[in-house]
């Protein structure tokens, strides 16, 4: 993730299907980024640290 391209992180995806595989769903007519995907992956992934307690 850290490595990148920005111009990468901010192009709009669409279509997409976040509004059904992501943490926090994401309207389907709306055009998504790679950088909103992936910092809903790091806060799906931070929720079940929680759960663990950890």
């Amino acid at each position: 993730m850290r490595n990148t391209p920005p111009e990468r992180l901010a192009l709009p995806r669409f279509p997409h299907n976040l509004g059904e595989i992501a943490f926090r769903p994401w309207p389907r007519e709306a055009p998504a980024t790679l950088e909103w995907f992936m910092r809903d992956y790091i806060e799906h992934f931070e929720h079940h640290l929680r759960q663990a307690g950890v």
